[in-house]
């Protein structure tokens, strides 16, 4: 009866550890899916459950895999419409543990992406935590990606991507097919101070790449602006195209996110331009699904 109530209880306390991020320890599958996620196994499955755990009893296993010419990415994004879920804390960083299975000298890397916004995904971007990993890590080793806030805002929604990608940028970050990882028991770790934060303005416009890239099905796309300006910040096609529009009003100086989800658009380079105060910046992105 002792062992019962013990078992019970540790449950119990792994369980509360990793309760604000949705399925935290991926122990919950349906249909071979991780509920609480979107993974984008529509064409081939490079997202699947993993007896090989760092606790509980499964875990997630992320494969590079091919269909027809098309690399598919084993790409994993936090809602099961890939919009985030409901989160109103300011972590200092959001931790893991993972194992990681480049394929020999192809550069690939592992990669985590979390952003905070007030509003929703479509408002504005409050912090940032990212991370690249290249080097191999044959058992479970823990990450930890420290958010980088934008605003003094309190968050309403956070949204967890994690993928693998190759190196360099375009193109060139295609991963290779074979590469893996493993990831278990996802966290957030400490809080802020909200009066310290997001007192910085920046001195000069700045349109940043889009992270990450190669992406599927969504990425942020970070800006600053040192003054209060009218802003218009639009994607487009390789034929010029315009296909959304991401910003167009008047925001205060400072620094601002974007996120972008393109479940509806095909596989290929896209281009997102950013307008504000005579100021001009084209910057291209590649769609990998």
């Amino acid at each position: 009866m002792y062992k019962i109530v013990l078992t019970i209880f540790l449950c119990l306390i792994i369980q509360n550890a990793f309760a604000q991020i949705p399925n935290a320890g991926f122990e919950n599958w349906t249909l071979g899916n991780p509920n609480g996620w979107y993974a984008d196994n529509d064409a081939v499955t490079t997202v699947t459950q993993s007896s090989t755990v760092h606790s509980g009893s499964s875990a997630l296993r992320g494969e590079v895999l091919s269909f027809f010419t098309y690399i598919m990415p084993p790409s994993i994004q936090t809602g099961q419409d890939a919009r985030g879920f409901a989160y109103s804390q300011r972590p200092v960083s959001i931790t893991g543990y993972y194992q990681f299975f480049p394929i020999a000298s192809s550069g690939d890397r592992f990669y985590v992406d979390a952003v905070l916004y007030k509003g929703g995904v479509d408002g504005t971007g409050v912090a940032v935590g990212a991370l690249v990993i290249s080097a191999a890590a044959s058992s479970y080793t823990q990450f930890s990606a420290t958010f980088n806030y934008l605003t003094s805002d309190i968050p309403d929604t956070c949204v967890i991507q994690i993928s693998i990608v190759g190196s360099g940028t375009g193109v060139q970050a295609t991963p290779h097919v074979g590469s893996y990882y493993l990831l278990d028991d996802l966290a957030f770790s400490g809080s802020t101070d909200v009066e310290n934060q997001g007192s910085h303005v920046p001195v000069e416009m700045n349109l940043k790449q889009n992270y990450p890239n190669p992406f599927n099905p969504s990425t942020t796309i970070s800006y600053s602006i040192p003054k209060a300006s009218y802003v218009k910040l639009r994607v487009f096609n390789i034929l010029g195209k315009e296909l959304a529009t991401l910003a167009d009003g008047f925001q205060s100086a400072g620094n601002h996110s974007v996120h972008f989800l393109a479940s509806n658009m095909a596989t290929g380079v896209y281009f997102y331009r950013l307008e504000a105060e005579g100021y001009t910046s084209v910057k291209q992105m590649l769609l990998v699904k």
